[in-house]
């Protein structure tokens, strides 16, 4: 007996005194008491008094609390189970009227629970109609007054601004007398509940299922109306009603609850089959939708990953009549606050116009690096939406001899941002004078037509802020990359795409240098992400000498950046007695393609 009222009480100021609690015929004696229950509670027969000073909580007697006219309402304790010292209850329709409970009580805006109270009762009415303003919103609940009495029956979760707009009505629109008792506000740090009615786009039916809008019987559905089919001896699971999973909170653990219409007879099945198809696992719930009616009913806890395959599934294949209404998703966890810790900046691979961004997250997030000359002001910023935790960045176009100032910043799946403190970085001609001139697909430099090529940030580790690419052709389109060299000389190129195992085993890029052409296939399904070398070459600086890619290839093709690198100041690659080929179209002539040398005759 002590342990239950102990779990209802009220607590209130330190005090030392001795104090006499009657609870029926029980007496209880105690001295220094730091914290008091004074509740008289329902035993058969008896009303039912709770303390009013639970925070959230406004009762039909608390201020704040209004019904239209008084001469209308009756207040009254012949019902079991009500909440407080009394309920009001009138006359359905005579005249119409409504009842109105306030959020005077809620703790500022946010997430708040909704929950209604009212006595146990047959006599109240099956469609009493509910609506929850909030956050500049309606949204309306139709509930059965004769089910769930004595004790909270819960709306779902809603989001309250502080408007004093805000607040629950009652509306006496029924056919019986109707009851208004107490509303429960109680914030919570979960989302709104996802709520999927059989109006709702994302729900679908398969074979004949009959609609029952009011006035038709039964009453207290969810929403505007409910689908019911099948026959006393029930059906054959040919006709099916399917809820798509509905995950305000994203992917995690939910619990499930099923609404359907409250019958007086065992009309319904006894065994309507619930399937929740969660986190690649479909697994069957049988509901008696003769009980529990007019009220959520929960199926359970499951796992959902949010893959766009998941939801709850009532089929026919039942005893009797089977009842499709609405099906509610009820995150059990709180939302993922706590943005990516961000660690290990670094900047590297360096020239006078480039540099890449590294850095590491604790969780898969997307990369951002924010940059400019100046401190604190950062101007220009390159982005990639790919969810990793191993991040890298290409900032090219870069004026030499300039140093950058950034931060790189990170937001995970819950959209939780992060932002490092402020690195900079150097672009230094190197004491080789080497000269790497970079053309992405951005740059001047660069041309295709924009037609055929699609511009995309779909793959990961392009080059600048996206790349090109196109379905394979017959070779009529091309992408070209000519460069602005500071002299002629020998330049070895390199071609940079993301990567993907999307893309062409087999795709064709020809340099064209010094009056001759020569054509290098790479495999872009591999080494995405870094320059690949193309060879060696002579360059003349005549300005028409470029690398092009053709369409010609067995899949889609990545046209992103091509570098041309040379090294006045030292060795020349090709004077250093290696075996690198000087390309040319010669015959029986290796190519070399990404670190590799490759025979043309026998392609090996």
């Amino acid at each position: 007996m002590l342990s239950g009222l102990l779990s209802r009480l009220v607590r209130v100021h330190q005090i030392n005194w001795t104090i006499t609690i009657f609870i029926g015929d029980l007496n209880v004696r105690g001295s220094k008491i730091t914290s008091l229950i004074l509740l008289a509670f329902a035993l058969p027969g008896t009303q039912s008094t709770w303390a009013q000073e639970q925070d959230g909580i406004v009762d039909n007697s608390d201020p704040g609390f209004t019904i239209g006219d008084d001469c209308c309402w009756e207040l009254s304790t012949d019902a079991d189970g009500y909440y407080g010292t009394n309920f009001y209850w009138k006359i359905a329709n005579k005249p119409p009227d409504t009842a109105t409970w306030p959020t005077e009580l809620i703790e500022g805006s946010g997430y708040y629970e909704v929950s209604v109270w009212y006595p146990i009762s047959t006599d109240f009415p099956t469609d009493v109609l509910y609506v929850i303003n909030h956050d500049g919103k309606s949204d309306s609940i139709v509930i059965d007054q004769n089910v769930n009495g004595g004790e909270w029956v819960s709306f779902g979760i809603y989001y309250f601004s502080g408007s004093d707009t805000e607040n629950v009505i009652l509306s006496d629109n029924v056919g019986a007398r109707v009851v208004a008792d107490a509303v429960k506000f109680e914030p919570t740090d979960l989302p709104p509940d996802g709520i999927v009615d059989n109006s709702d786009v994302n729900f679908s039916v398969t074979g004949r299922w009959n609609i029952a809008p009011p006035p038709d019987t039964p009453t207290g559905f969810h929403g505007d109306d409910y689908l019911w089919v099948g026959s006393k001896t029930g059906g054959d699971g040919s006709n099916t009603a399917t809820f798509e999973v509905e995950l305000i909170n994203g992917p995690g653990e939910y619990e499930v609850f099923v609404w359907y219409v409250p019958v007086s007879s065992p009309l319904l099945a006894t065994n309507a089959p619930f399937t929740i198809n969660h986190d690649g696992v479909s697994e069957t719930e049988m509901v008696n939708q003769n009980i529990n009616g007019g009220n959520w009913f929960s199926l359970g806890i499951y796992s959902f990953a949010d893959d766009g395959t998941e939801g709850v599934i009532l089929t026919d294949n039942a005893d009797s009549y089977v009842v499709a209404d609405a099906v509610r998703f009820t995150s059990v966890s709180p939302p993922d606050v706590i943005p990516p810790v961000i660690r290990n900046v670094q900047s590297r691979g360096i020239t006078d116009t480039s540099v890449e961004i590294i850095w590491e997250t604790d969780e898969d997030s997307d990369s951002m690096v924010r940059y400019g000359t100046i401190p604190g002001n950062y101007t220009d910023m390159v982005s990639n939406i790919t969810l990793v935790t191993s991040h890298k960045i290409i900032l090219g176009g870069l004026i030499p001899l300039t140093t950058y100032y950034f931060v790189v910043m990170s937001t995970d799946i819950s959209g939780n941002p992060s932002q490092s403190s402020e690195y900079s970085f150097l672009l230094e001609v190197s004491p080789l004078s080497v000269t790497k001139i970079i053309v992405d697909n951005t740059d001047p430099g660069f041309i295709c037509n924009d037609c055929c090529w699609i511009v995309s940030t779909e793959e990961p580790d392009f080059f600048g802020t996206d790349f090109r690419w196109k379905p394979p052709g017959s070779g009529d389109e091309i992408a070209t990359w000519t460069p602005n060299l500071n002299s002629a000389g020998r330049y070895e190129v390199f071609v940079w795409y993301p990567r993907s195992d999307l893309f062409a085993t087999n795709a064709p890029f020809t340099i064209d240098y010094a009056g001759k052409s020569y054509t290098v296939v790479v495999d872009q399904t591999k080494n995405g992400g870094q320059w690949v070398s193309l060879g060696i070459y002579d360059f003349t600086n005549n300005g028409i000498e470029k690398v092009i890619l053709s369409d010609n290839a067995n899949n889609r093709i990545a046209a992103d950046a091509v570098m041309f690198e040379s090294s006045d100041g030292g060795a020349n690659r090709g004077d250093e007695g290696s075996d690198l080929p000087q390309p040319g179209p010669t015959e029986n002539e290796d190519m070399y393609v990404g670190g590799c040398f490759i025979d043309i005759a026998t392609g090996r």
